[in-house]
């Protein structure tokens, strides 16, 4: 191997090692369903959206001991016990989203994201503490730039690890999967979609860690 190619190895190993190292020493908050961000272009700053910090102070973290299932009611509009629906830009422009066919439905507008810039994305989130392994089924057909739909490992606006089907985005790719890792205010792509291609619109999503709850 040339050198070249033993350099690109470490630095996949390293970005890879921050992304272990961000699970393994922050306070969880997971989002179990999904986590969106829909731009189609570069994004911008929303002036009209909330400052930094829009997500409100969440309950307790629950520790989780045995596999739950998360489901939606068809009967009813109430979210599953303990998780919370957050827009930051609900005031100002909220995103459309149901639960009528039982399912978490999401109809995308521009200009959302959740990286060093923007802070609005729309969430579904719950807090825990302990062991952790979760998985989500996402129907998404991506064909925009900075269009993406995936699982938030989230303790707060600065640090975070986003695991997503996506199209584009920093790094850029087209179609495909991608990981995003930010860690005290510094965003970092780990994964573009170039890196991890595909066209699947269903996709099953799953990851795991250890979490410490401080």
């Amino acid at each position: 191997m040339d050198q070249a190619g033993v350099n690109e190895g470490k630095s996949k190993k390293a970005k890879n090692g921050a992304a272990q190292k961000l699970i393994k020493c922050i306070a969880l908050i997971f989002l179990a369903s999904v986590f969106f961000i829909a731009c189609g272009s570069a994004p911008v700053e929303n002036k009209n959206a909330a400052a930094k910090s829009p997500t409100p102070i969440p309950p307790p973290p629950e520790r989780i001991e045995k596999a739950t299932n998360v489901s939606f009611s068809t009967y009813s509009k109430e979210w599953p016990v303990g998780w919370q629906w957050i827009d930051p830009d609900e005031k100002y422009a909220p995103t459309p989203h149901d639960v009528k066919k039982g399912v978490l439905r999401v109809n995308l507008t521009t200009k959302k994201n959740l990286n060093d810039k923007l802070t609005n994305a729309p969430r579904h989130i719950k807090p825990i503490s302990g062991d952790f392994q979760i998985k989500t089924h996402v129907r998404f057909n991506p064909k925009e730039n900075y269009q993406g739909a995936g699982l938030l490992i989230y303790h707060d606006e600065d640090n975070y690890l986003r695991f997503e089907r996506a199209y584009g985005g920093e790094g850029g790719g087209g179609s495909g999967i991608r990981l995003d890792v930010s860690r005290n205010g510094v965003f970092e792509p780990l994964a573009a979609p170039g890196e991890i291609q595909t066209d699947a619109v269903d996709v099953d999503m799953k990851t795991s860690g250890p979490a410490k709850h401080s």
